[in-house]
């Protein structure tokens, strides 16, 4: 009866820029790439607006399909939480009462983490290290461990733990 959200780094999104002749259906990693850029730079230009103010444009407005899409949900009666992997959409989403409310965080080893990423990056939260919860240091299931930054057996334990003891906080209250 849920629907849990996961958001990803918003430069795997594509956008569409429209130039005098054609629409361009763009991911964010192609920008750079000629003749891209000059198009983009173009966009920007005509639009009077500097990169940061697009990107925070950009990422409010996926968040804004992501709230409409869980409302809908909602709307039949679906419940809905959700969680981030970048850290670029906590404080958006803390400004939104709504989404704050649907907001999961992860609980490990005595610290909480607002993301994913915080969860995982050892060194910003946790000096002695959180290494085991990224593939690339997952000794304990790997002889040879996968060269690769994405969440380890262990890290998707905590998270299921995490979502599951929401579920069962939402439920009690419910109750």
């Amino acid at each position: 009866s849920y629907v849990v959200f996961q958001l990803t780094q918003w430069q795997r999104e594509h956008f569409i820029l429209q130039d005098s002749k054609e629409r361009h259906d763009i991911a964010f990693h192609q920008v750079g790439e000629p003749p891209l850029s000059d198009l983009f730079a173009k966009h920007l230009e005509e639009k009077n607006i500097t990169l940061e103010e697009w990107l925070d444009a950009y990422k409010r407005k996926g968040l804004k399909n992501v709230k409409r899409f869980l409302m809908n949900c909602e709307s039949n009666g679906v419940k809905t939480l959700l969680f981030t992997w970048p850290p670029e959409y906590i404080d958006l989403i803390k400004e939104d009462e709504w989404l704050a409310e649907r907001f999961i965080t992860f609980d490990y080893n005595g610290n909480s983490y607002p993301s994913i990423h915080d969860l995982m990056d050892h060194d910003r939260w946790n000096p002695k290290g959180n290494s085991e919860l990224t593939i690339k240091w997952d000794v304990e299931n790997f002889e040879e461990t996968p060269k690769d930054h994405h969440p380890s057996l262990k890290c998707h334990q905590v998270m299921a733990e995490n979502v599951i003891r929401r579920i069962e906080l939402d439920m009690g209250k419910s109750i």
